[in-house]
């Protein structure tokens, strides 16, 4: 766990995000930005249980939001580790 995590202002204006189909969808991006799980890499162990009842959604939902974010090349999950990447994570949390 991290004490504070960088978001960037450009996020609203990012081609990528903009294109994400919901509101469910941008609000687990930028969750996932921010989380207490996050790390300095921008990869971290996130069991769904966990997902789940931080964002008060049903497993089904959370796995739906998520897929969005996976085709919409913002995030790799791996569902056998629980593991998350946040894409293009150094270009604004350079090390």
């Amino acid at each position: 766990m991290r004490d504070y995590s960088k978001v960037s202002p450009k996020l609203w204006r990012s081609p990528r995000f903009r294109a994400l189909q919901d509101d469910d969808a941008r609000y687990l991006y930028v969750y996932l930005l921010s989380c207490e799980h996050q790390t300095s890499a921008g990869c971290f162990r996130l069991p769904d249980a966990y997902a789940a009842a931080d964002l008060r959604w049903t497993d089904e939902k959370l796995g739906a939001t998520r897929k969005s974010l996976v085709d919409g090349a913002m995030i790799a999950h791996d569902a056998t580790t629980e593991e998350y990447f946040v894409l293009r994570w150094f270009r604004h949390n350079p090390p």
